[in-house]
């Protein structure tokens, strides 16, 4: 692979938010935004600090599923963000 596994599942998670994002992407109150983002990060965060702790290795699938809900998430709100605001002049 030319990169991790786990960015390619970042990188997964945002190539299929965005087409969606273009279609449904509404804009999320910042605190609402901050929780949902915490959220998806939260299988990311834990397999990567259980792995960096030396307590539980995990396989390419498993950092690969981990780390799309965040790819997701990322690019949806990226996407309602750059949505809302104004069109250059």
């Amino acid at each position: 692979m030319a990169v991790c596994a786990r960015c390619t599942g970042l990188y997964v998670g945002a190539a299929v938010a965005a087409p969606l994002g273009l279609l449904l992407a509404s804009t999320m109150a910042s605190r609402r935004a901050r929780f949902v983002l915490v959220l998806a990060a939260t299988p990311t965060i834990l397999t990567w600090t259980l792995e960096f702790a030396g307590f539980m290795p995990f396989s390419n699938v498993a950092r690969f599923a981990a780390a799309i809900p965040l790819g997701f998430v990322a690019a949806w709100l990226t996407i309602g963000v750059l949505e809302e605001s104004p069109a250059p002049r």
